[in-house]
């Protein structure tokens, strides 16, 4: 049981002990004994009963948490209930749940029983007080749902968890752990009090609306099972998620209990992320206190919650119980698929969850979505969204808040789901509603709004530069970027999204000195602002390695990768699919550095995890066969090389149209490769393909674009068209401190 403020102290170890009778008809008081039991000062009140932190001294000294029944209130149906509570406890025997050490009746004839004292907080404060991050809460809550299952595994439902009953605590050099209290209203499905029957008053609601579920505030509904705690669970890990409950707490409490019946019963609570993007509208400094406790920016946990997150919590909130997670251990085991990057049962009603995880399969229905979404997006008016605002009843004010962030999250889906990058399908519709949508921003449909249109301004950003059109996403991530540092300062982590976005799209420009600086910038921040936040770091510390290797700084980018691949074995576990991208990176490092016997099995290990987790034909998959298949060439095992390049090629056309970089960048491989195992004529159309993508999407003076330069004249030469490849050899910048050759121009500069 919890200690807490202003609570009475127990008395000091030294004090007198003599045995102070109970007063009959007197509700307890400290000093008094019960049994060999002495209270010390009371712990908690509930509608029925009291808890106490007791202690005895003989024959052992012992602190135990004891609940007696209220006086005045030993009803034959409270009576029956608090007999259900002790013997429902007793027969539960798990490290989750607090057990039952003894029982019996006070002087006055009011049943007590004795349970283990349990020193910790209710789950949110805990990991609130220790500024948890959202994987770490994940894995605390897992225990949760360990506990609820063992006691509906005795024929034992709680019928009130809620942070209050579910208490946390450290545990020298271990993980923390949970323990599930106060049974008080629990109902046995199983007959294990054969010899008490506990009334419940009609209409009566037991439980804390907050986290009740439908069937226990409906009246007329039939009896809850085991299903009824798994909603409350969900209300509580969506507390733990968000810092916020379902309902409005102080909203649902002001109602009469109709009304709460009404809500708790018809009306389905806003998604994680809606609730905490409202906050942000509403409350800054409560948005940024939440954050701050979950060692993140209140948009990057937005962003994480829409990352299917928040897709565990609302099904297990789900009105119908045959609608829910079937049971406590079936909610546990979805928290660990997420944790592992897996498939998740919970999933909204809809196509997207299709596209999210079987795009590969569904190409035609993720455009004609994709397509229909973007157009009602960019086509309804504010009015509607007021007209939806107005149902719930809200204040104008509060309505157009409300529409911004719809308007963003509904784009930003639609977007992502068109987002080659991200497994998506690459869309011309898409790119015009893009463009669309830019104007509407510019013309000032989200004036007023400057949060609301950085953010929007940002996603569209990511999808440009997933398409290569890196001017226009270099453009929009600078203006996000202005924007959300008026907003927030140039010092905050709110900025480092923007940042990221800046430093990725400089890298595919080719400007590596840009993209170093920003990525330092965004490093700097997060380790000054959230250092707790080890994931997070680690990710930035990945997009500054890859703009370090970029300009040949080997040493640091593989120090760099190596400290992020050690952090995440040790947050994640060695076969987490996080350390795929860093280990690939890790060696493309060796690789550059010759090292290619020390490259290979990097490469074959990031390959491994991309398949399992992303499936054969995903752009990062194809990333890694490609990957493999250089560091094979250059192990002069290139008929192995040739057939993984082919492979790659296949994937990238067919994700990404047949005129994308990285399209130009397999194209490149297998010309190398065919050139070098002597088929000269086979490979020239090829490079030459791969130039006319180059220069097209990228430039004349991009660094690919120079150095297909190269490679054609390099075939030429092979071909004796020596003639030939003069033209390309003159575009390609002289040695180190030379003059241009007489009578070739002067490469341009790179801006």
């Amino acid at each position: 049981m919890p200690e807490g403020p202003g609570r009475p102290q127990p008395e000091d170890r030294t004090a007198d002990h003599t045995v102070v009778p109970f007063r009959v008809g007197d509700s307890e008081r400290a000093g008094d004994s019960i049994g060999p039991f002495k209270l010390l000062s009371q712990l908690g009140e509930g509608g029925f009963g009291t808890v106490w932190l007791a202690e005895r001294r003989e024959p052992f000294v012992q602190r135990v948490a004891i609940k007696v029944i209220k006086a005045g209130m030993d009803s034959k149906a409270v009576i029956g209930r608090f007999h259900q509570e002790r013997q429902s406890m007793a027969v539960m025997n798990h490290p989750g749940i607090a057990r039952v050490l003894d029982g019996g009746l006070t002087p006055s004839g009011r049943p007590y029983f004795v349970m283990e004292y349990v020193k910790g907080q209710p789950i949110t404060d805990f990991c609130d007080a220790r500024k948890l991050g959202i994987r770490d809460r994940l894995a605390l809550f897992m225990k949760v749902c360990e506990a609820v299952q063992h006691a509906h595994l005795k024929g034992v439902i709680h019928r009130d968890l809620k942070p209050s009953n579910i208490l946390a605590f450290d545990v020298e050099g271990q993980a923390p752990s949970v323990k599930v209290i106060d049974f008080g209203v629990a109902k046995a499905t199983l007959s294990v009090v054969p010899t008490h029957t506990v009334h419940t008053e009609i209409g009566q609601m037991i439980g804390t609306p907050d986290y009740m579920s439908p069937e226990q505030a409906d009246p007329t509904a039939a009896e809850v099972d085991t299903r009824s705690d798994v909603y409350s669970l969900g209300a509580v890990l969506y507390e733990v998620l968000t810092g916020l409950t379902p309902f409005e707490s102080a909203a649902l409490r002001g109602k009469g209990l109709i009304e709460v019946q009404r809500v708790i019963t018809q009306v389905d609570p806003a998604s994680p992320s809606a609730r905490v993007s409202t906050i942000i509208q509403r409350d800054t400094p409560l948005a940024a206190r939440i954050g701050e406790r979950r060692g993140e920016a209140p948009f990057e946990l937005i962003q994480c919650l829409r990352n299917e997150l928040e897709w565990i919590p609302l099904m297990a909130l789900r009105k119908e119980p045959q609608n829910r997670y079937q049971s406590a251990a079936d909610l546990s085991r979805d928290i660990e698929r997420y944790l592992r990057h897996e498939p998740l049962l919970a999933g909204p009603p809809s196509a997207r969850y299709r596209l999210g995880k079987f795009v590969r399969r569904r190409k035609a229905l993720a455009t004609a979505i994709a397509a229909v979404s973007v157009s009602l997006v960019l086509g309804l008016s504010l009015a509607l969204w007021q007209w939806r605002e107005a149902v719930h009843a809200r204040k104008l004010a509060e309505a157009r808040a409300r529409e911004a962030e719809a308007v963003t999250k509904l784009v930003t889906d639609s977007l992502v789901s068109a987002d080659p990058l991200l497994g998506g399908d690459r869309d011309f519709t898409v790119k015009q509603a893009m463009r669309q949508a830019m104007r509407q921003i510019e013309q000032g449909a989200l004036k007023g709004q400057p949060e609301v249109q950085a953010q929007l301004q940002l996603a569209i950003a990511d999808v440009l530069f997933g398409n290569a059109d890196l001017d226009e996403a270099i453009a929009l991530a600078k203006l996000a970027l202005t924007t959300q540092e008026g907003l927030h300062g140039a010092d905050t982590v709110e900025i480092t999204p923007a940042l990221s976005t800046l430093g990725r799209a400089y890298e595919a420009k080719g400007l590596y000195a840009e993209a170093e600086a920003t990525h330092r910038r965004a490093l700097d921040i997060r380790r000054a602002r959230v250092p707790d936040n080890e994931m997070a770091i680690t990710r930035t510390m990945v997009n500054l390695a890859i703009a370090l290797d970029l300009q040949g700084k080997h040493p640091e980018a593989e120090a760099l990768l190596r400290q992020v691949i050690d952090t995440r074995t040790r947050l994640v576990g060695a076969d987490d699919p996080s350390l795929a991208g860093p280990i690939n990176n890790l060696g493309v490092i060796y690789k550059v550095q010759g090292r290619y016997a020390d490259a290979e099995p990097l490469y074959r290990r990031a390959l491994e995890s991309r398949e399992r987790t992303l499936g054969a034909d995903h752009p990062k998959t194809a990333d890694s066969v490609n990957n493999l298949a250089n560091v094979l060439a250059h192990l002069e095992r290139r008929p192995e090389a040739e057939a993984l390049h082919r492979r790659a090629l296949a994937i990238r056309e067919k994700a990404f149209g047949s005129d994308h970089p990285r399209v130009a960048d397999s194209l490149t491989n297998l010309g190398i490769v065919i050139d070098a195992q002597g088929r000269f004529a086979e490979a020239e159309p090829h490079l030459r393909r791969a130039l006319q993508i180059a220069e097209s999407r990228l430039g004349p003076t991009h660094p690919d674009t120079i150095e297909l330069c190269r490679n054609i004249a390099t075939n030429l030469h092979h071909q004796n068209r020596d003639a030939e490849a003069a033209p390309f050899e003159a575009r390609l910048p002289p040695p180190a401190g030379a003059p241009p050759a007489q009578g070739a121009a002067a490469p341009p500069k790179v801006p």
